[in-house]
């Protein structure tokens, strides 16, 4: 994939994400596309979170090991059950799983 003369690659990746809709899922770890693509209601994985999921699939551990991950990025829930994920992270989650079928 190449982007245009005179245009950016984050535009690009933005772009084709927003065409594909939200059953897609862009690795990146750059925060402006994540919050770009996401508005979208595309999945963004951070590099380092997709790498894990991919040792993930090589060890042939189970899902569930994955409902535990902590990212940094995400804020901390303010309210309710604090080791249940919010309805956004539960969703994305859901997303994510296809990737390790």
């Amino acid at each position: 994939m190449y982007s245009r003369l005179n245009e950016k690659a984050d535009s690009v990746i933005i772009r084709l994400a927003r065409e594909k809709g939200s059953g897609s899922v862009v690795v990146t770890s750059d925060r402006e596309i994540r919050g770009a693509v996401e508005r979208s209601g595309v999945v963004a994985v951070s590099a380092g979170e997709f790498t894990r999921i991919l040792r993930t699939l090589d060890t042939g551990s189970s899902d569930d090991d994955y409902d535990d991950y902590d990212d940094p990025d995400f804020d901390t829930p303010v309210g309710g059950n604090p080791r249940r994920a919010s309805k956004a992270e539960r969703r994305r989650n859901e997303k994510l799983k296809k990737l390790r079928l």
